[in-house]
């Protein structure tokens, strides 16, 4: 089952960057609303991390912090 929920996620995320630029908008838009919040409890924590990184990597946010000596400054 873990495979199957893998690629629904990379299949998400697939989608997602393949959105016109328009479609972009609206999405990035809806980061942090209500309405993307409500979605987010349907589909649940594993693909709402997945669509909140997309969302980022389109927006040019990266979430992944780095870690051990990355994080120095």
């Amino acid at each position: 089952m873990a495979k199957e929920l893998d690629e629904y996620k990379a299949s998400v995320v697939d989608r997602l960057i393949n959105l016109n630029e328009n479609e972009k908008e609206i999405i990035k838009d809806l980061y942090g609303t209500p309405e993307l919040v409500t979605i987010s409890k349907v589909i649940g924590p594993e693909v709402t991390k997945a669509l909140a990184n997309a969302i980022n990597s389109i927006s040019g946010n990266p979430t992944e912090k780095k870690r051990g000596l990355a994080a120095r400054k």
